[in-house]
């Protein structure tokens, strides 16, 4: 099954650009970043595995055949046993807040001094409150930072009482520390939760007296959406929401959004106790092992995925000139490549795999048509691709004229736009991809500036066939040819 997902990979890879058809298929995959198949296909099944599972935990191995080895792949990534927070979608419980996404939408606040009672979804009584109203403001924030990395969320509560507040002076704020597989939007959901629990808590003890209405502040519109929307498929969101209704049994709730990082004083507060929460290396919340997102998941699995791909094509004896240029894979510079057109992108895959019309790779193929695999520039080393690329040295001033430098080192680095650019000005001229007897090698040209070399109608090279002079653009004067 592998070598046909292969052939079929390289069926696809091949047509997308003009290349030879001996080109090696591991090489086209890694230059264009397409892993192959029969990884893409375990990818798929370890996730159909878990739709099929409710996205609970896989800690009973009672699979048998391929079954059994998809439970083992995913097992030894450790992940059989984290709980996902992913579930299968439900219909969203009713709501008794309001949610608000318009900046410009008023918030309607019950009469004082009474507030709305409900129960079972009917207004059964009234509940006494003060004039006051409690604003919440929370926010979620993630550290990428090697030496501070986790989640966090940070909430900070304000009393407003006749339209006046003190933003200077917050009644109450805290950070949390989530687990670091948490992402923004569950920090996020998770912020409003446990700013929620801390609510009730210093109610009960009368630090905060009973609100006439809160305001939840969040400057997160996906998390807002996902508390409002007809189904749910996050268990973070479900207790969120049934936090929420709890509250607004007794105080009228709103959950408002709040655009970020305008300088408004609430927002920033929040914005840096999240922050805070982020790089705390004591973890608060649902941790080690919370529910985890599925995203988490998929990356981790697609970690591991580009590992082992990595590996296969390290430890793959074959393709040494690609490796010079690819030694992993590189996925900025496949994205780069596809972008290009058929005959670019064929140009630079030719040249990247050594597999082209050069005079080397010519007389391997066909040694009788082309006798001499020795560089027609220099006339000092066989014409390969990474000759003509790297320290050709008829082509030092090329390459400083488009690359920057005169010559590559290994381990070669170099810049992918520039070496197109290099490519695209010397390339064709040095390829003979027509008929052998229809080759003219290079003729005198005017895009070539003082640049010859004795073309031959056949495709035979001739001992006295070189360069004359160095190969740069008109505009650049060239270097003065030896005597």
């Amino acid at each position: 099954m592998q070598q046909k997902l292969t052939s079929l990979s390289r069926l696809a890879l091949l047509n997308l650009a003009p290349s030879r058809l001996k080109t090696p298929t591991a090489g086209l995959q890694i230059i264009l970043g397409s892993i192959p198949l029969h990884h893409i296909a375990r990818e798929r099944n370890v996730r159909t595995l878990l739709r099929l599972h409710n996205y609970e935990p896989l800690t009973t191995p009672t699979h048998r055949g391929h079954l059994k080895d998809i439970f083992n792949f995913y097992s030894s990534l450790g992940l059989s046993h984290i709980p996902i927070d992913d579930i299968p979608p439900r219909k969203t419980p009713p709501l008794y807040f309001r949610t608000l996404i318009d900046p410009e939408a008023k918030v309607e606040l019950p009469p004082y001094p009474y507030c709305q009672w409900r129960k079972n979804g009917r207004t059964t009584s009234q509940s006494p409150a003060s004039n006051h109203i409690l604003e919440i403001y929370t926010d979620g924030s993630k550290s990428n930072d090697p030496k501070h990395w986790g989640t966090g969320g940070g909430f900070a509560f304000f009393i407003r009482t006749d339209d006046e507040i003190d933003y200077s002076n917050p009644n109450h704020t805290a950070s949390i520390s989530l687990c670091h597989t948490f992402s923004v939007f569950q920090a996020e959901v998770s912020a409003i939760t446990t700013a929620l629990r801390e609510y009730h808590n210093l109610r009960k003890t009368g630090v905060i007296p009973y609100p006439r209405a809160i305001i939840i502040f969040s400057d997160s519109q996906s998390a807002i959406q996902a508390i409002s929307a007809p189904l749910v498929t996050s268990k973070l969101v479900i207790q969120c929401i049934h936090m929420l209704n709890a509250t607004s049994i007794f105080t009228a709730v709103t959950v408002r959004w709040i655009k970020a990082h305008v300088g408004h004083p609430g927002n920033e507060l929040a914005d840096t106790l999240a922050k805070r929460g982020a790089r705390t290396p004591e973890i608060q919340g649902p941790a080690p092992f919370g529910p985890v997102p599925y995203s988490f998941i998929r990356q981790t699995i697609r970690t591991e995925t580009s590992e082992q791909w990595n590996n296969e094509w390290l430890f793959n004896p074959a393709c040494r000139q690609t490796k010079l240029w690819f030694p992993e894979a590189k996925p900025g510079i496949s994205r780069f490549l596809l972008k290009q057109t058929r005959e670019d992108l064929g140009r630079l895959i030719r040249w990247f795999t050594g597999h082209n019309f050069l005079r080397r790779h010519q007389n391997l193929l066909d040694p009788d048509s082309y006798t001499s695999r020795i560089c027609r520039l220099c006339y000092t080393e066989p014409e390969t691709a990474e000759h003509i690329m790297a320290d050709c040295v008829t082509l030092d001033h090329t390459r400083r004229f488009f690359m920057g430098t005169p010559s590559l080192t290994k381990p070669y680095e170099w810049d992918i736009s520039k070496l197109h650019a290099f490519l695209a000005y010397i390339g064709d001229k040095l390829e003979d991809s027509g008929p052998i007897s229809a080759i003219q090698i290079v003729q005198r040209d005017d895009s070539w500036g003082d640049v010859f070399i004795d073309s031959t109608a056949s495709g035979n090279l001739p001992s006295h066939s070189m360069i004359t002079y160095d190969i740069i653009p008109d505009d650049i004067p060239p270097h003065q040819p030896p005597s």
